[in-house]
């Protein structure tokens, strides 16, 4: 499959190397098959406590991903929920953040796929509420007759 961006586009996810592969690798592959390559940026989550520097929390960490995004930003691929943290992210929140932000910015329209994996199999899926152009989970995931 070959994917489409105009050129100086960037792409955004967040997800470090250390986690889920399957939404890592794919943005990988597409940024490096692009001439001059797709800028990967990761959002980092923060801890609300200084006392507590561990306790991480991206929906705590909206301001950080906002200052990732910039005019040519096309593609947002975030995780529903971290297996690593144990966090649901606050999908309306985030989003309806995300599309203000990127309108102030302006450029062309900011895709965001959202990977359910961890999430599919435990919560019910509303895509129109979230205004999110992509979501993806596994299918094996939710199907229990295996």
């Amino acid at each position: 499959m070959k994917v489409r961006l105009p050129k100086g586009s960037t792409s955004y996810r967040n997800l470090t190397d250390r986690l889920y592969i399957a939404n890592v690798g794919p943005w990988k592959t597409v940024a490096a098959s692009k001439n001059p390559p797709l800028k990967l940026s990761t959002w980092v989550p923060t801890s609300p406590s200084a006392k507590n520097p561990y306790a991480v929390s991206y929906n705590n960490s909206l301001p950080a991903l906002l200052d990732l995004l910039t005019a040519n930003t096309r593609v947002l691929a975030l995780s529903g929920c971290s297996n690593i943290l144990g966090e649901i992210l606050d999908f309306r929140t985030v989003i309806e953040s995300v599309r203000n932000h990127k309108a102030k910015l302006g450029g062309e329209h900011l895709w965001i796929v959202v990977d359910l994996v961890a999430y599919a199999p435990h919560r019910s899926i509303d895509v129109r509420k979230w205004d999110v152009d992509f979501a993806v989970f596994s299918w094996y995931k939710v199907d229990a007759s295996t």
